[in-house]
Parts: structure tokens; C-alpha cells; sequence
């Protein structure tokens, strides 16, 4: 998933790019049956994104500032050891801080 300031581009199943607004997103989870506790949108510029999953009352969010461009590494880093963390029954808030 790529971000943008204003969508994020998913890849459809033809292996094009979907961009997807947030409203959408915001529809899509309002839609929902169950409520996701935990988001993370890993990917450039996803603030705006991130911002619909709260809307749609997600409790916690993790994305990147509105002008900040994602390093691949240092994503790939964070969740490695923020899903470690959450797999080993440490809360979300402590998982966050040990991982960051």
C-alpha cells in the first residue's frame, strides 16, 4: 500500500492500484459488523487515513503524519517487534512503546 495526502493506493486484484479515500475507508468500516480495536496503515502520508479509521470509531490507529514519507526499514522494524510484543500478551499501549 502506497499513501498519498488525500488516498491511499491498494493493489486491486488485477495487480493495479486502487486508490481508496478516506471517506471510503470510513464507509467501509462504518458498514462492519464487528469493531476492530487496532489499526495500522503503513504507508507515506496516511494521516488523513488514519484519521477516517477513527471516525469510524477505531480506538487506536497507527500511521504516519500527514507530510512524513514511511522508511520501508524502520516500518518493517516497528512491526516486527510491535506484533512480537502484542503476541507475547503485552498490552497495546506497552507493545507501542517498546517498539518504537
Amino acid at each position: 500500500c502506497h499513501g498519498l495526502e488525500d488516498h491511499l493506493l491498494l493493489e486491486a486484484r488485477n495487480g493495479c492500484a486502487d486508490p481508496v479515500t478516506p471517506n471510503a475507508l470510513k464507509r467501509l468500516f462504518d458498514a462492519g459488523q464487528k469493531k476492530l480495536q487496532f489499526v495500522v496503515v503503513s504507508a507515506c502520508h496516511s494521516e488523513s487515513s488514519g484519521q477516517a479509521f477513527i471516525d469510524a470509531g477505531i480506538p487506536h490507529v497507527l500511521c504516519c503524519e500527514k507530510d512524513s514519507e514511511l522508511m520501508n526499514k524502520a516500518a518493517m522494524k516497528l512491526s516486527r517487534h510491535l506484533y512480537q510484543c502484542l503476541a507475547s500478551g503485552r498490552t497495546l499501549s506497552v507493545s507501542f512503546e517498546l517498539a518504537k
